[in-house]
């Protein structure tokens, strides 16, 4: 009797604390109430859907339309509160990233696709991990990677290399052939391996699941489950009894991402492997990325080394991040080129003119990271469609955000700092951010590489974006900046450079369209589907070599 009167109070309390917490969502005012903002498309789950949709580009547009630095709309009722507040807070989320870190979500989320590695550490912890990876990413570590890359660029510029053929009067689909390079320049460049990318009539299973990751993720059906339930349901039973529920639980894209997991987790372990035996036989090549951090963690003091499983979680890491951004970037550019041919034709001639000056034609290093028109494309794509353009932060103590300028509350005062209460996440737009009509001028979305072969306007001085990279928040900044990022410049140059010097780029009569997928994607409509069920991602070129021109 006890017992069955213990139960229900027990259960009476449980009700009455989700009932409270409903109410309180629903009918209290929140601190960030008086930020102006779009319209919620629903009542209970906000402007979430609108937020991550794959479509979402219009909808990010006219919010950045309101010309102001802080913007928000509420993202959903059933948890705290989420706003979306783009450029203001970029200075904050950088200069004190102990009050302004990755949202919880996002940090689970990493460590259960990619393990505790860069991704998903904080603190002390993240700092460590960051401090023995910078010595493989250091200027000296990219020059020796231009020398690595030759064979990937000579098969992929081959005029009947598999698996396509330039020759051929068909368009070609560039997204598949970019995407198979960029594998294999990670496999090269990190782990001193290759993944058979351009085999005749093969495709490495980790390209077509990498390529799918970021989608599906970012899927609604995982979206509010995200928010809602992981944190408590991430230890429920044993790993074994987890994987059993994933099985057995009728969810057609929860087996889906099931899958692109196995495949990243079971090629990152091999990878791994390979490497742990070289190394325990004092072999390994030496310029390796994973041979440089292996070694680097193998002097460090016993406290501050990484473990086997922290190891493993940079590989896996490293093959997204290397892979998943470079991909967008460099198929993006592609796209703007078709787009502006004029600046096709001038980009043409600045790396055949320096090319011609070498007897292999491969640019060097320091010369090709310098070409001034080369560099301003990719700065201007970077600038305008930011590779990975949004982030989610949360506040880890109540904070006083400081705006860079006044502007307008929604009861008509004027706000120069707001006050976030703890526990708030937002979304950050990096995108919103290097488009800030305040900064850029009235053609800040406008794609104009000749903007950065002139002096900046005092305004993007003046501005002080915190960013890591050239004035902009593209690859964010401080701690958590991508420690990658001349990994993925050196990527892009080099690949832009050589296509240019042997093709020319048009459009095909497929139309092109492209997805917010976590990533910036192309597909095409009426696209067919791929072995996960979704929109095939391409982006077919009419590609005629100059010769034939």
């Amino acid at each position: 009797m006890l017992q069955s009167n213990s139960l229900k109070v027990l259960a009476t309390f449980t009700l009455a604390w989700l009932v409270w917490r409903v109410l309180k969502r629903f009918f209290l005012p929140h601190p960030l109430d008086h930020i102006p903002g779009l319209k919620p498309s629903s009542w209970i789950a906000g402007s979430l859907a609108q937020v991550f949709s794959q479509d979402g580009w219009d909808f990010h547009d006219r919010m950045a339309d309101k010309r102001t630095s802080i913007f928000g709309t509420l993202l959903h009722r059933l948890q705290s509160e989420q706003y979306f507040a783009p450029p203001a807070s970029s200075h904050k989320g950088v200069q004190d990233q102990q009050t302004l870190e990755s949202s919880d979500d996002m940090l689970l989320v990493n460590e259960i696709i990619f393990g505790r590695g860069l991704l998903s550490t904080t603190g002390a912890h993240h700092r460590r991990q960051r401090k023995m990876m910078n010595p493989a990413f250091t200027t000296a570590k990219m020059r020796d990677l231009r020398r690595k890359y030759s064979p990937v660029t000579h098969v992929l510029h081959g005029p009947t290399s598999p698996p396509c053929s330039y020759a051929t009067p068909y368009p070609i689909d560039m997204m598949d052939r970019l995407s198979r390079a960029a594998l294999e320049f990670v496999g090269r460049g990190f782990f001193s391996t290759t993944f058979e990318s351009f085999k005749d009539g093969y495709t490495p299973p980790y390209l077509s699941s990498v390529s799918d990751y970021a989608r599906v993720i970012t899927l609604p059906d995982f979206i509010l489950p995200r928010f809602l339930f992981l944190d408590y349901i991430r230890n429920l039973g044993s790993p074994k009894f987890r994987r059993w529920v994933i099985d057995h639980l009728p969810w057609k894209n929860l087996h889906i991402l099931r899958d692109i997991v196995d495949a990243m987790h079971g090629t990152g372990e091999a990878l791994f492997q390979d490497h742990l035996d070289a190394f325990g036989r004092g072999e390994g090549e030496e310029t390796d990325i994973l041979n440089i951090l292996m070694k680097s963690n193998n002097s460090a003091l016993k406290e501050d080394r990484m473990s086997d499983s922290e190891l493993l979680a940079q590989i896996t890491t490293l093959n997204f991040a290397g892979f998943g951004t470079t991909t967008g970037s460099i198929t993006r550019i592609l796209d703007l080129l078709c787009r502006h041919p004029d600046a096709q034709e001038g980009l043409r001639r600045e790396v055949i003119s320096t090319a011609a000056k070498y007897r292999d034609g491969d640019i060097p290093y320091d010369e090709l990271v310098s070409l001034p028109f080369l560099d301003a494309v990719i700065r201007e794509t970077w600038r305008v469609y930011t590779p990975l353009p949004l982030i989610v932060k949360q506040v880890n103590q109540d904070t006083e955000l400081p705006l860079s300028r006044s502007y307008p509350a929604t009861n008509g005062a004027l706000m120069t700092e707001i006050f976030v209460p703890r526990g708030t996440m937002f979304v950050l737009s990096l995108n919103a951010c290097n488009r800030d009509y305040a900064i850029w001028g009235d053609d800040a979305r406008v794609w104009k590489p000749e903007r950065w072969l002139s002096p900046l306007p005092d305004t993007v001085i003046a501005a002080k974006i915190p960013g890591v990279f050239s004035h902009l928040m593209t690859f964010y900044g401080g701690q958590k900046a991508c420690i990658g990022y001349k990994f993925a410049e050196l990527e892009a140059k080099i690949v832009i450079s050589l296509l240019l010097r042997r093709f020319r780029f048009s459009f095909s009569d497929k139309k092109i369209i492209w997805k917010m997928n976590g990533l910036n994607q192309p597909i095409i409509e009426d696209a067919e589907l791929d072995q996960h069920g979704l929109p095939m991602l391409q982006m077919p070129l009419r590609v005629v070599p100059l010769s034939d021109a």
